[in-house]
């Protein structure tokens, strides 16, 4: 996306706080990238439901769980852009955004029931940070289940990029390269 579509986007969300979105497979970084956001920007983090809900469980979701997911992933950006709004912080972190959840069903069950609603969602996001799998996959115990799924998931969110013209900046490098590239993107770096 040009810095020219950014600021019709911008004109088009008004004031603040803005939703920045996240998307990757497993172990691309999202979480680092969320996390050193949300410290250099004062922003709001919102935090994967998906995480908790395997932390919870000690399993993955079932496919009659995934819209569960999704909501409560949609709940807590909306907590976290009233608690943005109450202290008047610019942005709000979204690890990972919504259209994740449908991602992953798509990827695990060949379910696609949820992306419609995944799609309609990313028009909420200023902008969308795509963390690219070219650093070493690594294990997570109970959270990850290894290097073919990435590759699954990587091929799922290209594909959905193509197909439905979804509008994301792919981050790539250290956290410290992703982390800039990030801010410049937003203006700060």
């Amino acid at each position: 996306m040009s810095s020219e579509g950014d600021a019709s986007r911008a004109d088009i969300f008004g004031t603040r706080p803005q939703l920045i979105g996240l998307l990757g497979a497993e172990a691309t970084g999202k979480s680092t990238l969320a996390r050193d956001l949300a410290r250099t920007l004062d922003a709001e983090l919102v935090t994967e439901a998906l995480r908790d809900f395997v932390t919870a469980h000690g399993r993955a979701p079932r496919r009659d769980e995934q819209a569960a997911v999704m909501r409560e992933q949609l709940a807590r950006e909306a907590e976290a852009l009233g608690r943005a709004r109450d202290s008047d912080k610019a942005w709000v972190v979204c690890d990972p955004c919504v259209l994740m959840t449908p991602a992953y069903s798509i990827a695990y069950f060949g379910d696609d029931s949820l992306l419609v609603a995944g799609l309609e969602h990313q028009r909420e996001y200023r902008i969308v940070l795509k963390c690219l799998p070219d650093i070493p996959w690594t294990p997570d115990p109970g959270q990850r289940d290894g290097p073919a799924l990435r590759e699954r998931v990587e091929t799922v969110l290209s594909d959905l990029t193509r197909a439905h013209g979804l509008r994301l900046h792919s981050l790539s490098g250290t956290a410290s390269e992703r982390l800039a590239q990030a801010l410049s993107l937003l203006g700060g770096g």
